[in-house]
């Protein structure tokens, strides 16, 4: 018992000296000493790059559906001035593809589920190019939708 007792004084002890000292713990200068160096960049050059672009981004969800077969139907043509990026895809046919002027952009065959999503944002559509979805299967109803925005070519 005295044991049990003395192990959890001395736990005690270590935890109060450890909050004793981190109390006596300096910080560093927060103002620099000198200015950035030519490779460096200021926290306000950092803001500017990377708050850039986003007030003139466009939000964009659109749903679709066509009837038939064997069609390239026109999703949106992007404005000129402006870029699209493609965020999200959901299409209900597996033999569907997303082209943008008539090359293709997105091969929607090689997805296990009807459903793509693009996070790195690296899938675009540029200025006054056309997207469209390629039906090559059924003559049912093709649908898809799109998820993703506009944004200004600086």
């Amino acid at each position: 018992m005295r044991t049990s007792n003395l192990t959890i004084c001395i736990i005690a002890i270590v935890l109060c000296g450890l909050l004793g000292f981190s109390l006596f713990a300096i910080a560093g200068e927060l103002n620099p000493t000198a200015p950035p160096a030519p490779t460096m960049k200021t926290l306000d050059d950092i803001y500017k790059i990377a708050s850039s672009g986003i007030a003139e981004r466009e939000g964009y969800i659109q749903s679709f559906e066509f009837e038939g077969a064997s069609s390239a139907e026109t999703l949106l043509t992007v404005p000129t001035g402006k870029r699209f990026v493609l965020l999200k895809a959901a299409w209900t046919d597996q033999y569907d593809d997303l082209n943008v002027n008539d090359n293709l952009f997105v091969d929607l065959h090689v997805f296990s589920t009807y459903l793509a999503d693009f996070p790195d944002r690296c899938v675009l559509v540029n200025e006054n190019e056309t997207l469209k979805l390629v039906k090559s299967g059924d003559a049912g109803t093709h649908r898809v939708c799109i998820t993703g925005y506009f944004y200004d070519i600086q």
